[in-house]
């Protein structure tokens, strides 16, 4: 029950960051959360900050995530069309 509470605190408030982005997670799934979770556990938090509220380094992880992601595919994407073209 202590994550309901979490994850409540983590994504109320105002649907935008400091940089007027609109707030990410409202798209995500339980997938993100999960593995946020484990981000958060681990001992290298690359976007943790000093005044950095845990809300905004979600944010932060996030984006990288995606931006990751998005690079898998288009790899994955690039290399399929190559191979289909060499044939």
């Amino acid at each position: 029950m202590k994550t309901v509470g979490f994850f409540r605190w983590l994504f109320t408030g105002k649907n935008a960051d400091v940089n007027g982005i609109e707030d990410p997670s409202s798209a995500c799934t339980a997938e993100d959360y999960e593995e946020f979770i484990n981000y958060l556990r681990g001992r290298d938090r690359a976007f943790s900050k000093p005044g950095r509220s845990i809300k905004e380094e979600f944010k932060f992880w996030l984006a990288d995530r995606n931006k990751k992601q998005a690079q898998t595919a288009a790899y994955s994407s690039a290399r399929a069309f190559a191979a289909a073209t060499q044939k």
